[in-house]
């Protein structure tokens, strides 16, 4: 459950960015096509459906009857219940049929749409899946958001996602024992003020520097999704971020 008190920036930022979606990404169940829990995102969705037997993930365009979905309120409150429908025509396949509950017509009259669950469905089990989807849900959010405050120290500027594996590319191709740069490097080395042999060992530990600080938290995130996946219990989770990831941000891998 997500805390009263808590009012950091990140999870501020994240709100802001959640409440303004008009899809949302959640996480089904596939033996009754009721919804989980939501997430912030596709890999926060991937990341919890990875560790709940037979669950799935999806969007959901928004219905306005339902602007809870809008916010964290499904993913706070056991209260709401809903299930995925998928209308069925001549034209729906065996395929289309798993990927929601099928009926006649959805409320929207598209081809996807939510209703809220029937009464008589909501029982302890299904209450305890939607609480630890809902826990693990959160948590893998905060992972992510950690996660992503350690890459900002290696974001350097806008154009970092193509200049990182194009100079890394052009890095390659040079052979420093005999001075040959390739243009990319020298014009760099140009611009930089130094020379080209200069310019490839700086180059050389910026990339390498970018490229495992991306490696360190594809494998961090790797650990403790794995790590969250396997506890039940929200406040565990919460202590396992608090603690040991944020040790081993700080201080190296344990």
């Amino acid at each position: 459950m997500i805390g009263a008190g808590l009012a950091t920036a990140l999870f501020l930022i994240m709100l802001d960015c959640f409440s303004k979606k008009n899809n949302v990404y959640i996480v089904v169940d596939q033996i009754n096509y009721g919804i989980l829990t939501t997430a912030i995102s596709l890999s926060v969705a991937t990341a919890v459906a990875k560790g709940i037997p037979n669950a799935s993930i999806g969007t959901l365009l928004v219905p306005e009857r339902m602007n809870y979905f809008n916010n964290f309120a499904y993913i706070n409150d056991t209260r709401y219940n809903c299930v995925v429908v998928k209308k069925v025509t001549m034209a729906t396949t065996h395929g289309d049929i798993n990927a929601g509950r099928a009926v006649e017509n959805t409320p929207n009259g598209r081809l996807f749409d939510v209703i809220e669950m029937p009464a008589g469905e909501i029982n302890d089990e299904w209450l305890d899946r939607r609480r630890l989807a809902n826990a693990r849900s959160y948590n893998i959010m905060l992972l992510e958001g950690k996660l992503e405050r350690y890459l900002s120290r290696v974001k350097h500027f806008t154009g970092d996602s193509i200049f990182i594996p194009y100079m890394d590319n052009e890095l390659k191709k040079c052979y420093p024992e005999q001075n040959s740069f390739t243009p990319a490097v020298c014009e760099w080395a140009s611009i930089a003020e130094m020379s080209p042999a200069e310019a490839f060992n700086e180059l050389t530990v910026k990339i390498g520097s970018v490229q495992l600080s991306v490696a360190r938290v594809n494998a961090l995130w790797e650990k403790y999704v794995d790590r969250l996946n396997n506890l039940v219990d929200g406040k565990e989770m919460s202590s396992i971020l608090n603690a040991s990831l944020e040790m081993e941000l700080r201080a190296g891998v344990q």
